[in-house]
């Protein structure tokens, strides 16, 4: 028979897991899903995403994030409009990188191959990047429109 010692350290470390399991549903790559972006082309799909709209997180993006969930993403918002270059240096998971412009089109999208270090340009202006799994993203294109919304 366990001690109430022991029951009480297997049940702390049960509950350690269990609060690592939420919060990593609630987060893509540890950082907080805070907006909805919905892409509509040929087919619709709404991701749930973090933000990154500080340099220090337009330079880590998903950087070392071993899985991203289905329906997940990091969106990058950047202060101007410009030609943006992304790479995948130490980024594990192919990704589609969806360059959007001011007015909510879809620029291009790109795939993302891990660990590239070559730069992947969006060749014309935008605003937004939105990094979701290759295999959700890669079925949208130029053109298809973009919804934002904020918690």
């Amino acid at each position: 028979m366990k001690s109430s010692f022991a029951q009480a350290a297997s049940l702390s470390i049960l509950l350690v897991c269990l609060c690592g399991i939420t919060s990593a549903a609630e987060t893509a790559c540890s950082y907080p899903l805070k907006a909805t972006v919905t892409v509509a082309g040929t087919e619709r799909r709404a991701f749930r995403a973090g933000i990154a709209d500080t340099q220090e997180k337009h330079q880590k993006g998903l950087m070392e994030c071993p899985l991203l969930e289905k329906g997940r993403g990091l969106l990058f918002i950047f202060p101007d409009t410009t030609v943006r270059s992304f790479w995948m240096y130490r980024t594990t998971l192919p990704l589609a990188i969806i360059f959007i412009a001011d007015d909510l089109r879809v620029v291009a999208v790109k795939k993302g191959e891990p660990n590239s270090t070559l730069s992947i340009p969006s060749e014309r202006p935008v605003r937004y990047v939105l990094e979701v799994n290759w295999e959700e993203g890669k079925m949208f294109s130029a053109g298809d429109l973009v919804k934002l919304s904020f918690d």
